[in-house]
Parts: structure tokens; sequence; C-alpha cells
């Protein structure tokens, strides 16, 4: 018979991938609270399920605390978690690409819903919790073909795909060794897996690796093993799902895949300019939020945003139902108070308040716009390298006419440093670029 120094377990059916864009992170919410009211209890907030561990009578005091929630602590504690948010990494936002702001994604967006969670709002998320089932299969946003891909840093490559949740761990072990074959790497550069189960059946296996100067032709050739060619065990499944994050330059020619775009829309007016660059503006229409950096840029459409995050400094973060989501900062552009204005407007009842700012490093978290050369500054820095060159070959060669000497020597030397010139130049210029 157990004693109360048994060691046990009390799982949830109910985890991350139940919440919604407004509820994410009451789950989390919900168990610190009661893990805190038992005392000396392990919590792990999955993506499917909520678990519990330690001694049966501290477990039974967590399902006292769920049968009846003492919400004295809510306010504390959702500050105290808003400030030390879960993780966002390749895996979450693997996820994020693949099933946009719901289910599963919504782990690559953060827990967006602590600060517009009230007492009664999260005792009914406790009888949800309570009442648990296995969730559904969530359905994918974007075409999941592997004619996908997405930005993501600089020099690692993620590949994931959805197979079935007995299979994930045999073939992540399987991928992770033969790429560690094919590709190379040891220690943190070695090629990694994890798996997240998703729904019932299925998990998403990601698989990853890093890529360097002297590994990427070496990615290209591991190309068959993601997309099976090689007849790895379950692999069919990851191959006709897989999906690919890695720099935008090298997505082409690593795994053959464009990166996945933005939409467009075209914009009428010059609506806010960017202080930091006259030719990049912001405009709010009932259509929705267009950014204009001069060839175009991301289009918001207004039906299909998941959510507005109101951040306490006031910053914008816009989020579309796919997943893609940028931050608008205020001091970023000319009367920026009366854009976050018209977007509040536009939100409507999806505007979400947020207890914190967003990291600099977060603001956006996938992808942001396209970086795109500014083409004055490069053709300035080009023409005036240029201009200045020849001006010195110019008054080298009449110098030397003037002193009665050939010039033929100089005016080569000329040449080949003006050549040299500009090849720094537009080296330097392509790397502020890219």
């Amino acid at each position: 018979m157990p004693t109360s120094r048994t060691t046990a377990t009390l799982t949830l059916r109910q985890g991350r991938a139940d919440e919604t864009v407004a509820t994410a992170g009451w789950t989390r919410l919900v168990a610190t609270l009661a893990a805190r009211a038992a005392g000396r209890v392990e919590v792990d907030v999955g993506l499917v399920t909520t678990t519990f561990r330690g001694s049966t009578e501290r477990l039974d005091r967590v399902r006292a605390w769920l049968d009846a929630p003492d919400l004295t602590d809510l306010d504390a504690v959702r500050r105290e978690l808003a400030a030390d948010p879960p993780d966002v990494g390749a895996v979450e936002v693997a996820l994020l690409v693949r099933y946009g702001a719901q289910g599963p994604g919504l782990a690559g967006l953060g827990e967006t819903g602590l600060g517009s969670v009230t007492p009664d709002a999260l005792r009914a998320h406790v009888e949800r919790c309570l009442a648990g089932t296995p969730p559904a299969a969530v359905r994918i946003p974007r075409d999941p073909a592997y004619s996908h891909g997405y930005a993501y840093g600089t020099s690692v490559v993620i590949a994931s795909g959805v197979v079935p949740v007995d299979a994930a761990d045999a073939l992540g072990e399987d991928l992770a060794r033969a790429l560690r074959e094919e590709v190379g790497g040891t220690g943190e550069e070695a090629p990694w897996w994890r798996a997240e189960q998703v729904d019932a059946d299925h998990a998403v296996l990601v698989v990853a690796g890093w890529r360097t100067r002297s590994t990427t032709s070496r990615w290209r050739e591991a190309r068959p093993l993601l997309l099976d060619e090689v007849g790895l065990p379950g692999a069919t499944d990851f191959a006709e799902t897989l999906l690919v994050g890695a720099h935008p330059k090298v997505l082409d020619f690593v795994l053959g895949v464009p990166e996945a775009g933005w939409q467009h829309a075209p914009s009428e007016g010059t609506g806010y300019r960017h202080r930091g660059n006259e030719q990049h503006h912001l405009r709010v229409d009932g259509r929705g939020v267009h950014f204009d950096y001069g060839w175009g840029g991301p289009f918001f459409p207004a039906d299909q945003l998941a959510a507005v995050l109101a951040h306490p400094g006031g910053a914008r973060t816009l989020v579309a139902q796919d997943g893609l989501n940028m931050t608008v900062q205020p001091q970023d552009w000319r009367d920026g108070a009366g854009a976050v204005a018209e977007i509040d407007e536009l939100a409507g009842s999806r505007l979400l308040p947020q207890l914190t700012d967003p990291a600099a490093e977060r603001e956006q978290r996938l992808p942001g716009p396209p970086r795109v050369p500014e083409p004055r500054t490069t053709v300035a820095l080009l023409v005036g390298a240029f201009a200045l060159l020849l001006a010195l070959v110019v008054s080298v060669v009449v110098a030397f006419t003037l002193a009665d000497v050939p010039p033929t020597p100089f005016v080569l030397v000329g040449g080949v440093a003006a050549l040299t010139a500009g090849l720094v130049v537009r080296r330097r210029a392509r790397r502020a670029e890219g």
C-alpha cells in the first residue's frame, strides 16, 4: 500500500497545445499555483499533457487545490512567470511555422495570455484541465509539402516533419546519426534531434545541425536523408511534411527549398514614416497593416490577425494566424502614437495586454521582414569611391605630364588601386546588405 513517501505522478490531459493566443500560459499558471500550494512537487507542462511528480500526500494536495483553487497569489505568480518565460528556440519556432498561432504553434509565441487572465476565467480553465481529453489533430495552415522553408539564424539548418508518435524517437536517432556521418560536427555543433508530441497519434520531429563554410555542400549531399531517398524506417512521413529553416541565402543551395514569403499588398499613401529611413512607411487601414520599404513589404490582413500584443511600453506585436509576427515600436515612427492607436482600433477584441515589453532579440520571432539593400547608400558609396579615385588618377597624370615624366606606369598603378578599392567597397556593401 502506498505511503506518503511514495513517489507518484499525476497527469492532466491538458497542455500548451490546448490553449489559444488569448489563454497561452494559463496552464503553466495553474500548474505553478497548484504545485506551490502542495510544496515540493515537480511540474512539467508539455504540449498535450501536464504532469506533477511528488509524494502521494503532496499530490493529494495538488488535487485538492484543483478541486477548489485558491487564487490569492494569482497576480504575483503571473507576473513572476511573465518575467521568466519559457525558452523559444529552434524547436518552438519550427512548431510556430508549421501550425501558426494555434495549438502546438503557440510554443513559439510565448505566454501571450498572462496579461489578460482573471480569477473567474482561470477557474474555468482549471475545470477544462480536469476534464481534459486527448487533443484532436491540429489543422496545418501551410501547405505541408517540403516546398517551403523559413528564415532562421545564420549557421544552423533546422529540418522538421510530422511522424507517428511511436516512431519519433527511433527515427530521430537514425537521422541524427546519419547526418553526423554525412555532415560531420562534434560537440555542440553535432547534429541533434528532439521530438514533441502534438496530438494523440503524432509528434513533430526536429533534426538540426550547424552549417559552416566547410559543410554547406555536405548539407546539400545530406538532402536524400531528409527526403527519404535512403529508406530509413518511418522516414516517409517525415519527408512528406518536411519544413526547413535556415539562412535565406542557403535555403535553396542546401535543400532546394524557397523561403516562405510574407503576404504583400499595395499600399496607397505614405502613412507613417520611419525615423531612421524615410523610404520606410507604415500604413493602417480597413484592410490591415501595411509595411512599405520602398519596394513593397509585409502585409497583415485585418481578417487574418490572430492577435495584437499590447506591451506596457507602448510597443505592439502583430501576430498573423499563420504565426508570422512583427513588433511596432512607436518611437521608431513619426507620430508613432497615432500608428499604435490605429492598430489598436483595428485589433478590437484581439488586443491582448502584456505584462512585459518585448526583448530586443525576440521582437521579430519569425521571421523579420527581408533585409534588403539600401540602394541609395550603396550607390553613393560606389560613386563616391570612383570619383575620388578618378580624381587621384587625373591629378597624377597631370602632375607628371607637367613634369615631363611618362605617365603610363602611374596610370596603371592608379587603375589597379581604383579597381582594388572598388572591389573592397562592393564586398563591404554586400556584407551590409546580406
